[in-house]
């Protein structure tokens, strides 16, 4: 399975690594290394997550309030 990011989630990313790098350059990187680990779960177990609507569903990345749909 391929996971790819829409160009408007990848420029949020964007915006939150920045924002949370002004905080703290640990907490950037935990960011990353969440979203990472997200794409991992979903490509290992796609169907493990609730479901969002219609086809699709999401992953709630574990200490940040975002999300991978």
């Amino acid at each position: 399975m391929i996971v790819c990011f829409h160009p408007e989630a990848l420029k949020e990313l964007s915006y939150a690594v920045a924002h949370y790098r002004k905080i703290s350059k640990d907490l950037a990187y935990r960011l990353l290394l969440a979203v990472e680990h997200g794409r991992t779960q979903i490509v290992d177990f796609p169907a493990a997550w609730p479901p969002a609507s219609g086809n699709t569903r999401r992953y709630i990345l574990p200490g940040f309030p975002y999300q991978i749909v």
